[in-house]
């Protein structure tokens, strides 16, 4: 049977971000007063814990500091917001593809994203091709849920709102975590992994492309 629903799982599975939001950390660390400078090294481990509000959190209780963890974290998402309008993004390879495959095909599209509002919006200004919020069916948010990723719960939300069995959709994923969110869901789960990930390891049952094309989602020939 056809698909119904290509999942987008994140913003970095639409674009390479994570080394703009690397940078808006360090830069809202030097703002604040703190000498945290996080390497492309420690940045990479960081990333295998979701969440960058926590692991704020948690630098500060490894250097047994006080720090006001969400105010942090909200004035690196304003850095980050600033540095993508400034530098424009460019969609990863086979993204343009996809969502135009899904748009003559009229299959929907979702982006299962935990991150802020605004960050998501920010984001779909700051791309060079044109992609908007109504090519989504859904778009996701850190306010949807109570527990992020790889909890399942942002994707059993999607599923509900967009009247989706598991099976009835294909998840696209950038890193091990949210890959094992949405096979945790049930849904058959791609890896396309971003930059910071490549060496990772994912969950059994991702099945691992390099190349992301409508054939490699189902919306073509074969993969």
């Amino acid at each position: 049977m056809p698909i119904k629903a290509v999942l987008l799982g994140s913003i970095g599975v639409l674009a390479e971000t994570s080394e703009l939001q690397r940078e808006a950390f360090n830069r809202a660390f030097a703002e604040a007063g703190l000498d945290w400078v996080w390497s492309p090294e420690d940045y990479r481990t960081l990333l295998e814990r979701p969440g960058g509000r926590d692991r704020i959190a948690r630098e500060a209780e490894r250097a047994e500091i006080q720090v006001d963890a969400a105010a942090l974290h909200r004035r690196k998402s304003e850095l980050f917001q600033e540095r993508m309008m400034e530098v424009g993004l460019t969609l990863r390879p086979g993204v343009a593809e996809v969502i135009e495959a899904a748009g003559r095909q009229r299959t929907l599209l979702g982006l299962v994203t935990t991150t802020d509002r605004a960050n998501v919006s920010r984001m779909l200004e700051a791309l060079t091709h044109p992609v908007t919020a109504e090519d989504f069916a859904f778009i996701g948010s850190r306010d949807m849920v109570a527990r992020g990723k790889p909890d399942p719960e942002i994707y059993a939300r999607a599923l509900h709102l967009l009247d989706l069995a598991p099976t009835d959709a294909v998840a696209v994923e950038d890193t091990p975590e949210s890959a094992a969110s949405a096979l945790a869901a049930g849904i058959p789960t791609l890896a396309y992994p971003g930059h910071y990930h490549r060496g990772r390891a994912f969950p059994p049952g991702a099945q691992r492309i390099e190349v992301l094309s409508a054939a490699a989602v189902g919306l073509g020939g074969p993969a």
